[in-house]
């Protein structure tokens, strides 16, 4: 399911944080600059793994302690959770605040605001307006409610996601945006990583135009985030980093324009347990150009890519020259845990990567 922005306030907790948050900020590179290796397994039970179970319950017999070691976890400083955080975030009710440490990932990722607490329960949604991706770090727990959730996707074709948009996937003259896959029709590249750096959607190719009228706008790119706990990790509420829609167009000589690409959602954590969970980073459909009529191909938006189905090109241009734009790339899910510590059944579209995060 993907969430309703009802309002900007109220049950939607927007946090914005602006480049001139980092205030006394650490500012830290990533060890995995220069490597594009990750510690990924193959791709597990993803979005139609049937119905969820609660594998870590007390009452589902599995061991409630975590494993030896402390954890190490990707693309922030390895000592993250040698140290307890000095605050606790209840939402809603406390402020986010500003970043902790600022992460130069390298090689064209987006930098991340990482933001660290001991305690972190999550029970409204929380959206980020955040040029960086952002990576929320609890040293003791961290829970998603299911009145709860965290959601870094694009909105509108104006607001991209936390981190995006990335130019390296960006479509043109109406294509869709690139990420995992190509996007649809003129559709922009694939650049994402094969290991856990943190990659943001990107921008769909403003629609095409024949006739001097000004193009319309491509969707926006979902955003990217990662969330770790030292300990234990709930989730019972989505997780979403969707890209959005590219705009149509009814006047002729006008194509309609390329949806966003999904984003990318990483959690990390000695131990994961999840009951009423959702993950999706989807792409977002191509907008219709003049051509479209109901029930003809010509003009037709093309679909967002989802973990069944590629993105697809929009219908050719007609009589009044406006084809229809291409679908966005589907993002990436990626889930690290432990060696020897049991994946979640999770419901995740696109299908979740399990891999394993070091300890130390």
């Amino acid at each position: 399911m993907r969430l309703r922005h009802a309002s900007w306030f109220g049950l939607y907790a927007l946090v914005a944080c602006s480049s001139q948050d980092a205030g006394d900020a650490k500012v830290h590179r990533s060890p995995s600059v220069g490597s594009d290796a990750g510690s990924e397994g193959d791709s597990g039970s993803g979005a139609d793994a049937g119905p969820e179970t609660d594998a870590g319950t007390p009452d589902s017999g599995q061991p409630d302690a975590g494993p030896p070691g402390r954890l190490t976890p990707s693309n922030l400083p390895a000592d993250i959770c040698d140290s307890p955080g000095t605050k606790d975030l209840i939402v809603p009710g406390d402020p986010l605040g500003t970043c902790d440490i600022i992460v130069a990932q390298g090689n064209g990722f987006p930098d991340i605001c990482v933001y660290k607490f001991d305690t972190v329960v999550i029970g409204a949604v929380m959206g980020f307006s955040e040029r960086r991706a952002v990576a929320i770090v609890a040293t003791n727990t961290l829970t998603v409610t299911n009145a709860g959730g965290i959601d870094v996707s694009a909105r509108d074709v104006f607001f991209n996601g936390s981190g995006a948009p990335d130019p390296r996937g960006a479509g043109f003259s109406g294509g869709g945006a690139g990420h995992v896959t190509r996007g649809g029709g003129s559709g922009g590249a694939a650049y994402a990583s094969s290991g856990p750096q943190l990659s943001a959607g990107a921008r769909g190719g403003n629609g095409s135009s024949a006739s001097g009228r000004p193009p319309v706008d491509g969707g926006a790119g979902g955003g990217a985030v990662q969330l770790v706990s030292c300990g234990r990790l709930d989730i019972h509420g989505p997780i979403e980093s969707n890209g959005t829609y590219g705009r149509s167009t009814a006047s002729n000589g006008t194509g309609g324009a390329g949806g966003g690409s999904g984003g990318m959602i990483l959690l990390e954590a000695a131990q994961i347990f999840m009951q009423g969970a959702s993950l999706r980073a989807l792409g977002g459909n191509g907008g219709s150009g003049a051509d479209y009529r109901p029930g003809s191909d010509l003009g037709r938006g093309g679909k967002g890519g989802t973990g069944s189905s590629l993105p697809e090109a929009g219908g050719g241009s007609g009589p009044f020259y406006g084809p229809g734009g291409g679908g966005g790339s589907i993002g990436r899910i990626v889930i690290n845990l432990p060696q020897g510590v049991p994946p979640p059944v999770v419901n995740a579209d696109p299908p979740a990567v399990f891999g394993v995060v070091a300890t130390h």
